[in-house]
């Protein structure tokens, strides 16, 4: 049982064996855990509309391969919310019971006519359902190097199979992902085609209005270039060599759905990220206590959930089946990929020098590190380049300059560094420039701090 919902689904055990009322925890559990995995929504909450999202989108995308008893289901789940309601625990926005259960009535026969489709199977479901077809289940695992090879025996097998029958077995998008992936796509799709980069420039005084040249605006990329250049990535190999190493078997993780401690402690080691955090950030790594405090592993472990690369389960976290993408979805996960890269590194170094970064490398006049260091002082974008000295007497003006001086260039520095293995710049004799990767990207940044500034993430 999970450890987020032990407790919780124990009590309500009791509950429901006092008040003489049908409840299966095992068909619980895995509703409780699809759709904290899937839609990040606590297992109280139980809004209008949550209970098909379930029954027809989520169980039949991602639950286990042997439908459940339908009817059992639905039974289980009325007792969990008269429990919740008698407790006091039912979330705020929540339905009442009985429009929850006559929800849930309405759904079943949907809801056994998707269990039965392969068109409504996620990525990984479809794969071990052809694993099935073909004699090679993973029920009975023994180990996990006995569940890796047979995954790996399913996956050698998928392969095999002509291109056409591949995209015929490949889930549609009844099937797809996490909300928050579906959600990633649909932006960036928009923003790629949305962002007049050199407008931008132009707006914020980097293009000279009287160059010709300057004025051309830049087109979005070729996705085949885009694509090469995410797959190239150090950023994008390390994200996959943690998802091959989490494997099908997959490993433990917390309540909060992070690797515990030691299988992190395993992880880092086994992909170099505390020597990666000296070589890029210029430091020792810190001190954690949870594998989510380490950034050289959570950006990778956030990026390759955010993907679908693998999925956070109720105990454990595995690797989803791998998929053959085309150059369009290559390009939208290493977008975003760097999307959760930048809000990870929030802390350390304020995305505008990040967007500082790009924009002086592609519109200004610097090409080295000290070049941009010196630009960035000074820049428009730059938080500390509008602090006033004014109001202090010289020896005091002198310090605080020098006091901004310093951390406007820690801040280009690490940047540079942090950014240096996403393949957004590229670096050939000591001289920097913005990648075509980067130049894409480079609009996701606009388009986010516009919004960002118009306040459309803040929460009601």
């Amino acid at each position: 049982m999970d450890d987020p919902y032990r407790l919780l689904i124990t009590h309500a055990e009791h509950w429901a064996a006092k008040t003489r009322r049908p409840l299966d925890p095992e068909l619980l559990e895995t509703a409780l855990s699809l759709r904290d995995s899937h839609d990040q929504r606590p297992g109280t909450s139980w809004p209008a509309g949550s209970v098909a999202e379930l029954m027809t989108v989520r169980w039949p995308g991602h639950g286990p391969l042997d439908p459940p008893d339908v009817d059992s289901l639905v039974a289980t789940l009325e007792t969990f919310w008269r429990f919740l309601r008698a407790t006091g625990r039912m979330a705020s926005g929540s339905a009442e019971v009985k429009a929850l259960t006559r929800e849930a009535v309405r759904s079943t026969a949907t809801m056994r006519e998707r269990l039965s489709d392969p068109a409504a199977y996620g990525a990984s479901k479809s794969l071990l359902a052809f694993g099935r077809e073909i004699g090679i289940s993973l029920d009975d695992v023994e180990s996990v190097e006995d569940a890796n090879a047979r995954f790996a025996a399913v996956v050698e097998a998928w392969n095999a199979l002509p291109q056409e029958e591949r995209f015929a077995r490949s889930p549609g998008p009844a099937g797809a992902g996490s909300k928050a992936s579906a959600q990633l796509t649909e932006a960036a799709n928009e923003l790629l085609a949305g962002v007049d980069l050199t407008a931008y420039a132009a707006a914020h005084g980097m293009v000279d209005p009287d160059d010709d040249d300057d004025e051309e605006a830049i087109p979005v990329q070729d996705p085949r270039v885009v694509a090469a250049q995410v797959r190239r990535s150090g950023f994008q190999q390390r994200i996959h060599a943690l998802v091959k190493w989490i494997g099908p078997a997959g490993r433990a993780v917390t309540q909060t759905g992070v690797l515990r401690p030691a299988v992190a402690r395993e992880a880092i080691d086994e992909l170099g990220l505390d020597d990666w955090m000296r070589t890029h950030l210029g430091g020792e790594p810190p001190t954690w206590r949870s594998a989510g405090e380490h950034l050289g592993l959570d950006r990778l472990y956030l990026a390759a959930v955010q993907a679908g690369l693998v999925e956070v389960r109720s105990t454990r976290v595995v690797a989803a089946a791998e998929r053959v993408l085309d150059d369009q979805e290559w390009v939208l996960m290493g977008i975003g990929a760097l999307v959760v890269a930048r809000d990870r590194g929030e802390y350390a170094a304020p995305s505008a020098s990040l967007l500082g970064v790009l924009l002086g490398l592609e519109f200004g006049e610097s090409r080295t590190a000290e070049d941009l260091v010196a630009w960035w002082r000074r820049a428009p974008g730059n938080p500390y380049a509008g602090l006033r000295t004014d109001r202090l007497d010289a020896e005091q003006a002198t310090a605080f300059a020098e006091t901004l001086d310093s951390l406007s260039e820690a801040a280009v520095r690490w940047t540079l560094g942090y950014w240096r293995d996403t393949g957004i710049i590229h670096e050939e004799r000591g001289r920097l420039h913005v990648t075509e990767l980067g130049l894409d990207f480079t609009r996701i940044l606009i388009r986010l701090h516009d919004l960002e500034e118009a306040g459309a993430f803040d929460d009601d």
